[in-house]
């Protein structure tokens, strides 16, 4: 991976800065408040982060939600990407834990799409039988969406591009940029 100011060139791909670490981790506080704001005080809430993308808006996410606000934070993990597409085939490798029946849970992710991942993931919850069930997502796409499902928090939505930095990647690569960047090529 070589990268100049701007630009960064990961296995013959070109990409260019679309969102700034500044402008996200803005945003990104925002947000926090935004859901500690929608859940009452006395209730914790269970966020799960799908992973691998949203390792790192979770741990940004945790860090600007008020101190003395009960979270109870897990994972999972789905695949749906092979290169640069969306497959529209969903593969669950990190299954759900049992035991959110009358949790209030908030599903973490980087980015929706074609909204399938998700979708797949909110009825797997919903089998459980929890009291709320909230969406919270870094990018979303609304012109790629293929669901009716829509996100409760938003972070930022753009143009259905394929984008990578911070916890997105291209082939395993690039989610170590904090910049997210878009294809350029």
């Amino acid at each position: 991976m070589q990268k100049n100011h701007k630009l960064v060139y990961i296995n013959g791909k070109t990409f260019e800065v679309l969102l700034t670490q500044t402008h996200i981790q803005a945003r990104i506080r925002e947000l926090a408040w935004q859901i500690h704001q929608s859940y009452p005080q006395e209730q914790t809430i269970y966020l799960i982060g799908v992973l691998n993308g949203a390792f790192r808006f979770v741990a940004d996410l945790l860090t600007y939600f008020p101190q003395d606000r009960q979270l109870c934070v897990d994972f999972t993990k789905i695949s749906s990407y092979a290169g640069t597409y969306s497959t529209g085939e969903i593969h669950p490798i990190i299954g759900l834990k049992q035991g959110l029946k009358n949790k209030h849970v908030l599903l973490v992710e980087d980015i929706i799409d074609t909204g399938l991942t998700i979708q797949y993931l909110t009825k797997q919850i919903q089998q459980q039988q929890p009291f709320s069930v909230k969406i919270a997502t870094l990018l979303f796409k609304p012109q790629a969406l293929r669901t009716s499902l829509q996100p409760d928090f938003i972070g930022f939505e753009i143009e259905p591009l394929f984008v990578i930095g911070y916890g997105l990647d291209y082939n395993e690569q690039g989610r170590n940029l904090n910049d997210i960047y878009v294809l350029k090529d």
